[in-house]
């Protein structure tokens, strides 16, 4: 009965929060049926990955205060538009249209006080369920997911956490409902549950993957309030809802996809990425939607990560060209070409796209105006630092870096407080910093991109020898000298591990650590190289090595820049040594034949299919 009351309890907090005046909703007789909705749906998510995103929004409008699905698309729109300009008003409205799309779907859900009361005594019949009510408990999940992701997105504190355990918890059950319903329910129409298999799918896997990735002590809240998170569970459902082709959610879900695979993978873990599969991936959305900006913008960033920048740089202009009414697509691109021109030591085309970005976006003028005084910089240092008006214009720009820092929901961006804090240092000593943008690149963790561009690694090499500073033994070393020194450790020990030549990357790791003590502004240096030397030993197998060097990052300091990064991608390589030894210890079938092989299109079970790590199987 405990339960039951704990069920109830929850169901009516959540849903009495969430619904909206009913007389404010009426439900015209003549709405569309579900399956009419699915279809102008479909409509909609071609219109939008045709980058007609007024259409596609113009679509969804009318049915979206009386149709789930409609009322689902409207806020998908909203919700991918908001992810790409991180603008704090885009957050407040798309929030705000999310709680109408939730209010929508809960008054179209099966609920009541008996149905919970079967449902726990006997289970419950699922074939007695309207479609509406069917595809209602679906877009409701749906919803609850985007508003909780756009929460994380909005402010990430553990307190929110908390706060938003409840929301979280409601999705959850909501998606393993959905489940249910696909498992037991009878269905007539295959297309149907195709559509409905490929939202569960999608929405499980999203979960599942996001969950895994959060920090630990959130996990162990997570978990006390009834779920936790499995990465390879998580990537396995969604590889099979892109697998359901010419469903609804398939090109969402591959949106996701490639988005984990190519950029989150970088920022927040190991830069292990399913390479393989996203190209695989990629290329079939493209010869659906030719002219599509996100998917050539993706297509861009794969070939980015992969070493290939010229021909990365001629898929992202396209991707700027193609549509002219998202102005952040055209930031999004003009960031990841401003990468591929740094990494070609193409300075002046890298400083034109971050004099537009930080004249035209909002998303970090701090960062693009660093950025941009850095590639004036590398330009100043590779002429023998003479020009000393262009010094002079870097000095004012690295001044203004502090009052440009913005916050959110109350909170400072880590990678802006960086910025921020190298500009000040850049000020205090007169206008000299080390390898500023070659520390920007290891912040932002691009240097796995360079396994398959070793020339750039050894001009980066050639460059580091030539300034890199020497510590005289028996003489005092001040803090801005250990700083330097051990700045330039670790960006050789970075590069030689990249080139595969871990030996030289374990002495210079070594070497650094020795000077630990001295460091101050700077102290991440050393907790990065600590972890550094646990992600090369879980490289070799050493996995006992590798996680008393991960808790030794974790534990060694606090409040020091970039922390918060640190410990994701620790997380990440924790989870990482956990699978690799479960598989060590049960071995896969040789007959499986790789990612897409898992997709059952007759009988499923959504709980007991086997996860399949794409890093695995390719």
């Amino acid at each position: 009965m405990d339960n039951i009351k704990e069920d109830l309890n929850d169901e009516k907090i959540f849903n009495d929060s969430w619904e909206s005046d009913p007389a404010e909703n009426e439900v015209p007789e003549e709405k569309p049926s579900v399956q009419e909705s699915i279809q102008e749906t479909l409509q909609t998510l071609d219109l939008f990955m045709n980058n007609k995103f007024q259409e596609a929004l113009d679509l969804m409008q009318p049915w979206s205060h009386c149709s789930s699905y409609h009322a689902l698309g409207k806020s998908t729109v909203c919700f991918i538009q908001t992810i790409l300009s991180f603008d704090p008003d885009d957050i407040s409205r798309t929030m705000e249209v999310l709680k109408e799309s939730v209010a929508v779907c809960n008054r179209l859900r099966k609920k009541g006080t008996l149905l919970y009361i079967t449902r726990l005594l006997r289970g419950v019949d699922y074939n007695m369920y309207t479609s509406e009510e069917v595809h209602a408990e679906l877009c409701y999940a749906e919803c609850l997911l985007l508003t909780a992701l756009l929460t994380f997105v909005a402010d990430n504190s553990f307190v929110n956490f908390i706060k938003g355990g409840l929301r979280i918890r409601a999705c959850y059950r909501a998606y393993k409902e959905a489940a249910l319903i696909l498992e037991n329910r009878k269905w007539e129409d295959e297309e149907d549950r195709r559509h409905y298999e490929s939202g569960v799918r999608m929405g499980l896997g999203i979960f599942y993957l996001v969950v895994s990735h959060l920090p630990t002590r959130i996990i162990r809240v997570l978990e006390m309030i009834g779920f936790c998170g499995d990465k390879e569970m998580g990537l396995q459902n969604m590889y099979d809802s892109v697998a359901l082709d010419g469903s609804l959610r398939s090109p969402l879900t591959a949106l996701f996809l490639l988005c984990y695979n190519t950029i989150i993978t970088y920022l927040f873990g190991l830069a292990d990425g399913d390479l393989v599969s996203s190209e695989y991936i990629v290329k079939n959305m493209l010869k659906r939607y030719p002219r599509g900006a996100l998917y050539l913008f993706l297509h861009g960033r794969l070939l980015e990560v992969k070493g290939e920048f010229d021909q990365a740089i001629n898929l992202l202009l396209d991707s700027l060209t193609v549509q002219d009414t998202w102005r952040q697509m055209r930031n999004l691109g003009s960031w990841e070409i401003m990468w591929c021109y740094s990494f070609k030591f193409e300075w002046k085309n890298a400083q034109t796209y971050l004099d537009f970005l930080r004249t035209e976006s909002r998303w970090s003028p701090a960062i693009y105006t660093y950025a941009y005084a850095l590639t004036l910089y590398m330009q100043y240092v590779e002429d023998g630092r003479r020009n000393e008006l262009r010094l002079m214009e870097i000095h004012d720009l690295m001044k203004k870096v502090p009052g440009l820092k913005q916050k959110l929901a109350g909170k400072s961006f880590p990678l802006e407080k960086f910025v921020v804090a190298k500009a000040k240092k850049f000020v205090a000593q007169d206008d000299r910093l080390l390898f500023p943008f070659f520390e920007m690149m290891y912040v932002f963790n691009v240097f796995p991109m360079f396994k398959n561009h070793p020339e750039t690694l050894h001009r980066m090499l050639s460059a580091i020898e030539k300034d890199a500073p020497t510590l005289d033994e028996g003489k005092e070393i001040t803090y801005e000298e250990a700083e330097d020194y051990c700045l330039s450790l670790i960006l050789k020990a970075v590069c030689y591990k990249t080139l595969g030549e871990t030996d030289k990357a374990k002495t210079y790791f070594q070497e650094l650590l020795k000077y630990e003590n001295y460091l101050s502004g700077d102290i991440y240096l050393a907790t990065y190289s600590m972890a550094e030397m646990g992600y090369m030993c879980m490289d070799r197998g050493q996995y006992e090595e590798a996680l008393q060097w991960l808790d030794k990052s974790c534990h060694a300091h606090t409040d020091y820049h970039l922390e918060s990064f640190l410990h994701y991608r620790i997380h990440a390589a924790i989870r990482h040594i956990q699978t690799l030894s479960s598989m060590l210890e049960s071995p896969r079938d040789d007959n499986d034949k790789g990612l897409y092989t898992n997709c059952s299109m007759g009988t499923i079970s959504i709980y007991d299919s086997p996860p399949v790590p794409p890093s695995v199987s390719t």
